[in-house]
């Protein structure tokens, strides 16, 4: 991708689409990893009732790991392309929503800083997601869903 090109990309709302929803990879498989915990606390309170789910339960202890695994790797790739961002600040507003899952008015109150100002920072914060991605620095199929 040429320079115009990924200036262009990272500025265009399908590249900041793109950006959002690699950065979302962790909330969405820390979701399936609690979803899938949930499943086995149903089919464990089943076998104490004495009902047969042995099977059941060993299936769903590997999917559960392999959730975490999904789990840890989205996470450490998040990361990696956070840290690549130039700004302290746009490091600090990306951890706190796309690592901590954090509400946007609730990293502006432990920030002190306006909403409008995160969503600027956030916005900001895409824009430089996409430029990774254009660039190559962020593979969008690190991991399996």
């Amino acid at each position: 991708m040429t320079g115009e090109e990924a200036l262009s990309f990272m500025q265009s709302a399908p590249g900041q689409r793109r950006a959002q929803d690699f950065l979302s990879g962790a909330l969405r498989a820390d979701n399936a990893a609690a979803l899938h915990l949930a499943r086995l606390d149903r089919l464990r309170k089943m076998l104490r009732r004495g009902q047969r789910v042995e099977e059941d339960i060993r299936k769903e202890e590997q999917a559960l790991f392999s959730a975490y695994a999904v789990l840890k790797t989205r996470r450490q790739a998040i990361s990696a392309a956070i840290g690549r961002m130039p700004e302290e600040t746009l490091r600090r507003v990306m951890t706190a929503r796309y690592l901590e899952g954090l509400p946007f008015f609730r990293i502006a109150m432990d920030m002190h800083y306006d909403e409008r100002q995160i969503y600027r920072i956030h916005r900001k914060g895409l824009m430089h997601a996409a430029a990774q991605i254009a660039n190559g620095q962020i593979s969008e199929k690190f991991s399996p869903d």
